[in-house]
This record gives structure tokens, sequence and C-alpha cells, in this order.
């Protein structure tokens, strides 16, 4: 798996931790799918959960960006309150992901 994410290596720490959002569409793609194979998809989590979830995957702390992010693209399920979220048990491969995003 390590080589589906070389074209953002830049962007990833020596802790994994994604460092920056890169700027082009398909490095983002990667980006948002990378931090969401990283998210326990059996728990369901609070938004300040979620949110702290992300943070500790990310040096840049928006965690309101990148929820979004997941959410719009399906990757992450929310209730319709907006006060729980989980990852869908059904996430796509990463290659599914990026071709079903560009």
């Amino acid at each position: 798996m390590a080589e589906d994410f070389e074209c953002i290596a830049s962007f990833i720490d020596y802790d994994g931790k994604l460092i920056a959002m890169p700027a082009k569409k398909k490095r983002q793609l990667y980006a948002i799918w990378y931090i969401a194979s990283k998210i326990d998809s059996g728990k369901t989590y609070t938004e300040r959960e979620i949110n702290e979830v992300i943070n500790s995957l990310t040096v840049f702390k928006d965690p309101a960006t990148l929820r979004r992010q997941m959410y719009d693209r399906f990757l992450l399920d929310r209730s319709p309150d907006c006060k729980q979220y989980r990852m869908r048990s059904d996430m796509p491969t990463l290659e599914d992901f990026v071709q079903n995003n560009t």
C-alpha cells in the first residue's frame, strides 16, 4: 500500500501524518483517501471525536475541511442532526475512489 501513496509522499511526515493538502486534485484525492483509510470504520464518533482523530492524522489541523471532503465523497456517513459520524464500511478501493472522483 505504501507504493499507492508515492505521489503524496512529500506531504506525509515520518509519523505518517499529512503535513499539507496537495494543490493538485488527484493528489488531494489520494490524501483524503489516505486519511479516511486510517480511521476505524467500526466506531461511531461524535463531531468532536472525529475532529480529534483527523487532527491526530494531520499536522495542519483543519478537521472540518477534511471531514466535509470525506462526507461529500461518500467515505464518511453522518447522522441527520450532524452529531454522529461513522466511516463507511463499503469504502471503495483507492483506485476506484480516484477514478470516480476525477
